[in-house]
């Protein structure tokens, strides 16, 4: 399991962060807190082929949403339809997607999936576009990991992503 979108063994992962614990309880909670005591309704794609048991994967995600009240408009498309889609800014609400990197630096996870404006980003907020450039150009090692755990705690904070787990290859 993972707290953040950076996983174990690469340079900045922050191990201090735990994961959102699995409870429908207090996830029904949040939703009424937030206005959709009766749920909501969203567009949820998974790919096939592309990760191990992806297909599954997506299927066991979208029956958790389901289960607290959220009605998915649920798809399984093969990957180079998914990809296609996310590339061009026509992905569904929600997603599920794996990140892989050739560096195991921290910034290879963050930077694509939460800078504002890149090709896989869904993401905008000012601070987390300030911490991650500033984080690029830092040549103190020690002031640059504390930038890749701040902002992998503000992901964490802001559910900008929802990590679940490290698939072992």
């Amino acid at each position: 399991p993972l707290a953040a979108p950076v996983p174990q063994g690469a340079y900045g992962f922050d191990g201090s962060l735990t994961g959102y614990p699995y409870d429908p309880e207090r996830a029904r909670e949040l939703l009424a807190e937030a206005g959709y005591a009766d749920g909501f309704s969203v567009v949820f794609e998974a790919p096939s082929g592309r990760y191990l048991m992806d297909r599954e994967v997506g299927q066991a995600v979208n029956g958790f949403l389901e289960a607290v009240g959220v009605d998915t408009d649920f798809s399984i498309l093969e990957w180079g339809v998914f990809v296609g889609k996310l590339y061009e800014k026509a992905g569904a609400t929600m997603m599920l997607l794996g990140l892989g990197s050739s560096t195991f630096d921290a910034d290879s996870y963050l930077f694509g999936q939460l800078r504002t404006g890149q090709i896989s980003s869904y993401y905008s907020d000012e601070t987390m576009d300030a911490l991650l450039d500033a984080s690029r150009m830092e040549m103190n090692a020690d002031e640059r990991l504390a930038m890749l755990h701040e902002a992998q705690a503000l992901s964490h904070e802001q559910a900008a992503l929802i990590p679940l787990y490290q698939q072992v290859d």
